[in-house]
């Protein structure tokens, strides 16, 4: 083999080991530019999500305080039962005349029990 040969050998082996230091270089560096975006995004994710916890706290808590200023306004001003049957809407008014149908079958029921029991008392001898 030539000199010359040989040092182009050489160099070839050089420029090959350069390229694969280079390579594994490069590896490593796509790697860490991967985990320090994949770090942002959840730091960006956990910022997001404590601004939007701080806003539904905040909303929770401005929602609570109006609904009690709500009940105590509507415990301060008691209104009749005329008054509450002046704003029933149809849809009430059919769910309170069946629930009135039901107590009242539910009574009549629980009568005509009693009349039984007292009659066969009545027939009963001692």
């Amino acid at each position: 083999m030539c000199i010359r040969d040989r040092d182009m050998a050489r160099v070839a082996r050089d420029v090959q080991n350069q390229i694969q230091l280079v390579g594994a270089k490069h590896k490593e560096a796509v790697a860490k530019a991967r985990a320090d975006h994949e770090a942002a995004i959840k730091r960006i994710g956990r910022k997001i999500d404590a601004e939007l916890d701080d806003e539904l706290a905040t909303k929770q808590r401005a929602l609570e305080a109006s609904t009690r200023a709500a009940i105590t306004a509507l415990q301060d001003e008691a209104v009749s039962y005329t008054h509450l049957r002046a704003h029933e809407t149809p849809e009430h008014l059919v769910c309170r005349l069946l629930l009135e149908k039901k107590n009242s079958k539910t009574k009549n029921i629980k009568k005509s029990v009693w009349n039984d029991i007292n009659v066969y008392k009545k027939n009963l001898k001692y």
